[in-house]
């Protein structure tokens, strides 16, 4: 009789451990895990809330639990942090399916966590941080970067074309005037220097990418 009882125990648990798995499954299938500077940086919110993503936002423990030893430091900028990171999790669950499934952490220490979670599940990750990105990308997983895709989504400009803008400063070699195109690039316009406040128009003489963003040279027309 107790072999017996044991058995359906066994049978019972072995079940259980199946569907969790086969839950566990579903729930990360074409999932996205959110890295903390994500959720501190806050733009997945207007990204999820345009349906640009389709999959569930997974949210580990480790990276819950780092927004709350930042929401609680004695560092006032770390806190800000924290909290706004906590607030934004709060506004993620109002418009898209935000998940903390039960995951083993591999160590509790969230760029781990989240690679090794990424790889087992082939799910991708949504950071801003440089390390982890390149760290995933050399694993084979796919990152979504939203500075990459922020700088996909620039207005293409190239030499010869003729925009407006308005100079915002002087710039800093002589005569040169700087202003900005509405998605916040960078406009540099030689002998705009006397003409900050205004709008004007300009030609487009040199386009220069760089890692930390686009810069447009211009001059007057």
């Amino acid at each position: 009789r107790i072999t017996e009882e044991r058995r359906k125990k066994a049978s019972s648990k072995t079940k259980k451990q199946v569907d969790d798995e086969s839950k566990l499954a579903e729930q990360m299938n074409r999932a996205v895990l959110l890295d903390t500077s994500v959720l501190i940086d806050g733009r997945i919110i207007y990204i999820a809330k345009a349906g640009f993503i389709s999959g569930n936002l997974i949210l580990l423990k480790s990276v819950v639990n780092e927004l709350h030893t930042l929401a609680d430091s004695a560092d006032d900028q770390k806190r800000q942090k924290g909290k706004r990171g906590l607030d934004n999790i709060a506004k993620l669950k109002k418009i898209a399916k935000v998940l903390v499934p039960e995951i083993k952490a591999t160590e509790g220490v969230v760029d781990t966590d989240l690679v090794t979670t990424a790889k087992k599940f082939n799910t991708q990750i949504t950071t801003l941080d440089f390390n982890l990105n390149k760290v995933a990308k050399t694993m084979d997983i796919s990152v979504l970067n939203i500075n990459e895709l922020v700088e996909a989504l620039k207005r293409v400009v190239v030499p010869g074309e003729l925009i407006q803008v308005t100079i915002s400063v002087v710039g800093k070699e002589k005569d040169q005037g700087v202003g900005y195109l509405d998605d916040g690039t960078m406009v540099v316009v030689a002998g705009g220097a006397g003409l900050v406040g205004q709008q004007i128009g300009v030609k487009v003489t040199k386009v220069i990418q760089s890692p930390a963003g686009k810069m447009v040279f211009c001059r007057l027309t």
